[in-house]
């Protein structure tokens, strides 16, 4: 006869059972107060860019702006003498200032708090909610950027002013673009990356897989702002941080299984509510809300694109590059001489309200402009304020108003006034297709290349 002890389960066992918690660190105490500060306020800079982009926030956010723009102003005031107050991008002396001030504040709350709640013995619960907020953030932001790339907006496909600019004259961000829309198949695939990257992160059970994707894509992405010099370095960097701040709990059983060859446990986090039926309801509203986010993004991109994005050849008038054929102001015909500072070599129509006009010594300046069909006039506008160590590649300022005359689709004529002097420029229309080779298609090359690598 065989003995069977059936174990029955307790009647008081709930059907949730939380991780047992343990006892954190005093450091470890003080670094999270400090560091859910510093991150829950920074946190607000993604959000609000895409509340604002995305889901058209002109109230909340822009209001919130303005409140840390106008104090970032007055603490730069006290610290640097030579800055624009008006320029606010990641990498300018007034972001930077917004960020001290973040980084004091977390310090002093950091301090005050860990006086106050001085027997506190763990956050785990705190700990989660802080890295939805986090999750949130960034996965708004990587789904933005990410489905820009699908759409191939970020980086535009070569446009023809880019054909006809010496590779000299690209500064290495120019450079970046230019190599990203030569491509627009390899930027289709980095903009998936980022998009799953992001979408994972809705995902509660999916957060680790997606902070590492996420980690993977922002370390190569702060590498081209760094060595490339785009301006949004700082803030790359934080989204960098953030997402490392999402994977550093799991860094040591990723560290056991991709380093040591060691088996891993399952790991249950703290839920955000006690309660089995919230703790359900928390988990479904991120996915939803992900969901949501991925088809608004998409439709505010799209419409952004169309209002305005790259122009198509259709929707430009003369769109194109056009040569200078003919160039003379004030009755006196202008050759073209390489070291002439006045003639023009070339005039690129390829977008809505900029031209861009090749000088004779083979550098772009580009001039605001207005077309008018009906009274056939164009004008030009290139009033910038370059540095004086760009002098010699901009010019001087100058503005042009013509009357154009297109009876011939391969001619256009202009006539009127170029800085304050008549002038008349006859242009045709360049129909070059040298200036992009296409590409060969072919993984076995059964010659060698037709041109020789530079």
């Amino acid at each position: 006869m065989s003995s069977r002890t059936t174990v029955q389960p307790a009647a008081d066992v709930p059907a949730h059972t939380p991780p047992t918690e343990t006892r954190w660190s005093v450091s470890a105490l003080v670094l999270f107060r400090f560091a859910f500060v510093y991150l829950v306020l920074y946190s607000l800079v993604p959000i609000g860019m895409s509340a604002q982009r995305t889901f058209h926030d002109q109230l909340l956010f822009p209001a919130l702006d303005r409140f840390w723009a106008t104090l970032s102003v007055w603490t730069a005031n006290h610290l640097v003498t030579d800055f624009n107050p008006r320029y606010l991008g990641s990498d300018s002396v007034v972001n930077y200032a917004r960020s001290g001030l973040f980084l004091l504040i977390a310090v002093v709350a950091s301090i005050v708090w860990s006086l106050a709640d001085r027997r506190r013995t763990q956050y785990s619960t705190l700990h989660e909610w802080l890295r939805l907020m986090v999750r949130m953030a960034l996965a708004l932001t990587m789904v933005r950027y990410g489905i820009q790339k699908v759409m191939v907006v970020q980086m535009a496909p070569i446009s023809p002013h880019h054909l006809i600019a010496p590779l000299g004259f690209y500064t290495p961000r120019q450079l970046l673009w230019a190599f990203m829309g030569a491509s627009p198949g390899y930027e289709v695939f980095t903009g998936l990356v980022e998009v799953v990257g992001g979408a994972l992160l809705f995902v509660p059970r999916l957060t680790t897989f997606g902070a590492l994707l996420t980690v993977l894509a922002m370390t190569n992405v702060l590498a081209l702002n760094v060595f490339y010099d785009v301006a949004v370095k700082f803030f790359s960097f934080h989204l960098l941080v953030m997402a490392g701040f999402l994977l550093l709990p799991d860094v040591p059983r990723l560290a056991a299984l991709l380093l040591f060859n060691r088996g891993t446990e399952r790991v249950e986090r703290p839920t955000l509510f006690p309660w089995d039926r919230y703790a359900r309801f928390a988990l479904a509203i991120p996915i939803l809300f992900g969901i949501a986010v991925i088809g608004w993004t998409v439709s505010t991109e799209r419409s952004i694109d169309l209002a305005v994005g790259q122009a198509k050849p259709g929707g430009v008038p003369f769109y194109g590059i056009w040569d200078v054929e003919e160039f003379t102001v004030d009755g006196k015909l202008h050759p073209p001489l390489t070291t002439d500072e006045v003639r023009w070599q070339k005039v690129v129509i390829d977008d809505r309200g900029y031209v861009s006009i090749q000088r004779m010594s083979g550098s772009l300046i580009w001039a605001s402009t207005k077309i008018d069909l009906g009274r056939k006039t164009i004008t030009f506008d290139h009033t910038g304020k370059p540095h004086p160590d760009l002098r010699e590649l901009f010019g001087a300022n100058w503005k042009a108003d013509f009357t154009f005359d297109n009876s011939s689709p391969e001619m256009l004529i202009l006539t009127g006034r170029y800085d304050n002097r008549s002038a008349a420029i006859k242009l045709l229309k360049n129909h070059t297709r040298y200036f992009l080779s296409p590409h060969e298609g072919q993984w076995i090359l059964r010659a060698g290349p037709a041109m020789p690598y530079l």
